[in-house]
């Protein structure tokens, strides 16, 4: 008799277990429904009011989206979506010929990428952007001088594109997305990237559909020289309003912002 005995006790002393746990929590949801009812309890404000309301929050989508923009107007996916045309243009072989070099500006591109990860928690996201815009400027440079001349020269083309896309992938690649998942507190993350990441494709799009545009109504070196233009002030931009993230709270970082 002294197993159903001791059965008995045990479901009797969990029976209690339950029943004091279901009291504290008719008590705690009695306690939350009077401090509604006195208007104890305030509502959260909604992550898009204080996205645009409060002063940290509006400089930290002025950072983040500025840096996806920049991303785009330095004129990456022009070199992604028409290097082999921009080869034609300069008179390097056959459409065949551009394709494969094509593929090895892709494969720079992935080549930079892996540089990049390895790199952006040693240096910091702030220097790895700006020595990345530095390199943009000068490869865009020599894409306008090889356009420049009387007979476009491909060998100087080719090499201004690698080292655009050296320069571009272990910087201004990863650092914009970096940057963006700092910067915003948890409660307006969702929200501050989705702005961010917006802003990232509508340029994207308008650039990559101007740009055949561009060479037409300035021609191929007028359209590099512009992007060259767009990647300085994309270094001033880095410059002078994006902090240094790297190591850093999220308490240091709302500080760095006001």
């Amino acid at each position: 008799m002294r197993e159903p005995d001791e059965a008995r006790r045990e479901l009797e002393a969990i029976e209690k277990e339950l029943t004091d746990e279901a009291e504290r929590v008719t008590g705690e949801e009695q306690t939350l429904l009077a401090d509604v009812a006195g208007g104890r309890v305030h509502r959260v404000r909604p992550a898009w009011s204080e996205l645009f309301s409060s002063p940290e929050a509006r400089y930290a989508l002025f950072v983040a989206a500025g840096l996806q923009a920049f991303q785009q107007l330095v004129g990456i996916n022009t070199v992604m979506y028409y290097s082999a045309q921009i080869l034609r243009l300069a008179g390097v072989g056959d459409n065949e010929t551009a394709l494969q070099y094509g593929l090895v500006i892709s494969a720079g591109n992935v080549v930079g990428t892996v540089v990049g990860l390895l790199l952006i928690d040693r240096i910091g996201r702030r220097p790895l952007a700006l020595w990345s815009l530095a390199g943009c400027f000068a490869s865009l440079c020599v894409l306008a001088l090889s356009f420049h001349a009387p007979r476009p020269d491909g060998a100087l083309a080719f090499a201004g594109l690698c080292g655009y896309i050296l320069c571009f992938s272990p910087g201004m690649g990863p650092v914009p997305w970096a940057v963006q998942s700092e910067v915003f507190p948890p409660r307006m993350r969702s929200a501050g990237t989705g702005v961010a990441t917006f802003v990232n494709w509508a340029f994207n799009f308008a650039v990559a559909q101007t740009f055949l545009s561009m060479v037409d109504g300035i021609g191929k070196a007028g359209t590099f020289a512009c992007f060259a233009g767009l990647t300085a002030v994309a270094f001033a931009f880095v410059l002078c309003a994006v902090p240094e993230t790297k190591g850093l709270s999220l308490d240091e970082v709302t500080h760095l912002l006001r």
